[in-house]
């Protein structure tokens, strides 16, 4: 998946979000790899969260490798447990903080970000810009559990329309509470986190992330995925068709690509 879809470039091609005018969210996040609109990691979320908490056979041996090293260094070392615990206690219990992105409480535990991290690790992903002003893609799954677009703080006094109207960025959470910005300062979580996402990594680059690069709504292949991919490629007005400026077989399965 990370030869074709990722190295694209699709999320950084400079593509226009849009926020509603009322909505209290930072209008911009850099590259596009993440929702601009908090709405947009609902489906997403919510998702991942129903399917962790259904699946009944979770256990830290069925985890991938990288994350029982992480689970290994929370509970092991007191310090670490402490944080994990307390990023998650922190979130502010003020609207909107009070309820995640999925519409329901946030992780229960570290243990069920754990399992939602090994989640992803066999997860390519999915088409998401079927989506007002092409919101939706997910490019860093992982930081969709771990953060979500800043609020502005909160003004005392109405706005002044004679007077420009900023967005101040408020934390984010749970990375973003006074725990979080601890542990991810640490060597050791550093250590942890990028041996996940070098395993997330090697996942991309094997035959195991084909399974995204369908002709679905939510695969890499369907028409207005196509089209879209090909328009950044080769802007408009005289965009060629994705065949053409792409090296791949359209009568082979994934288009040829393995990965």
């Amino acid at each position: 998946m990370s030869a074709f879809a990722i190295d694209l470039g699709v999320g950084a091609a400079g593509i226009n979000l849009h926020l509603k005018a009322n909505s209290p969210y930072m209008k911009h996040r850099l590259g596009g790899w993440m929702p601009a609109d908090p709405l947009a990691f609902r489906g997403f979320l919510k998702r991942t969260v129903e399917q962790v908490r259904k699946n009944k056979n979770l256990s830290r041996e069925a985890c991938h490798a990288s994350i029982r090293q992480l689970w290994d260094l929370i509970e092991k070392h007191a310090d670490v447990r402490m944080l994990f615990t307390l990023m998650l206690e922190q979130v502010p219990v003020t609207p909107p903080y009070n309820t995640n992105p999925a519409g329901g409480p946030e992780f229960r535990d570290w243990k069920e970000m754990l399992y939602a991290f090994d989640q992803q690790l066999s997860q390519g992903p999915i088409w998401l810009f079927d989506t007002e002003g092409q919101m939706g893609l997910i490019g860093f799954p992982f930081n969709a559990f771990l953060v979500t677009p800043p609020l502005p703080f909160p003004s005392p006094l109405p706005p002044t329309p004679s007077l420009p109207q900023t967005n101040s960025p408020h934390q984010d959470w749970p990375m973003g509470t006074p725990a979080g910005i601890s542990a991810f300062l640490r060597p050791d979580i550093n250590k942890c986190i990028r041996d996940m996402l070098n395993e997330y990594g090697a996942f991309l680059k094997s035959p195991a992330s084909a399974h995204v690069l369908t002709d679905s709504p939510e695969g890499w292949f369907n028409q207005t995925a196509l089209q879209a991919m090909s328009e950044v490629a080769d802007p408009p007005p005289e965009t060629k068709p994705f065949a053409s400026i792409f090296k791949c077989d359209p009568s082979a399965p994934a288009y040829g690509f393995t990965s």
